[in-house]
């Protein structure tokens, strides 16, 4: 697992590949995925109830939460995200495009009308004042 939560969808996305190309049991799964995971995010795991921290699908929510990968928070990702000074711009445009692919997943926009859509609503909340936002949300 990347230190880095931007990595974590594409991470996340490389590790059910493998669960289903090998046909883990689901009771198998957090127990092969914690050894994989940094310091940091082994510590929000041990932190779970355990009666969640066995299922999968919980860890990997609770772990999305924690590292702040809402879609709200990957669109400003997406926003602001920089290309690093060691970094092609092939690979930051890798970077951009995998933010924005796991952003329009999270929204569940599966059509290119949807897309539009959602990027046009998107746009219309960042010009809102703050009190009118709050009224819509």
């Amino acid at each position: 697992m990347s230190s880095d939560p931007v990595e974590l969808m594409p991470y996340f996305r490389t590790v059910e590949k493998l669960f289903a190309d090998f046909q883990v049991e689901s009771e198998l799964k957090v127990h092969l995925l914690k050894p994989q995971l940094t310091d940091q995010a082994r510590a929000f795991v041990a932190r779970m109830d355990p009666a969640k921290a066995a299922d999968y699908g919980e860890v990997k929510k609770l772990l999305l939460h924690e590292f702040k990968l809402s879609p709200a928070a990957l669109l400003e990702k997406f926003n602001s995200l920089q290309r690093n000074a060691h970094e092609t711009y092939t690979l930051f445009g890798n970077r951009l495009t995998s933010v924005l692919t796991y952003y329009v997943e999270n929204r569940k926009a599966e059509t290119q009308e949807q897309l539009i859509q959602l990027l046009v609503c998107d746009r219309i909340k960042s010009t809102l004042s703050y009190a009118a936002l709050q009224h819509i949300l």
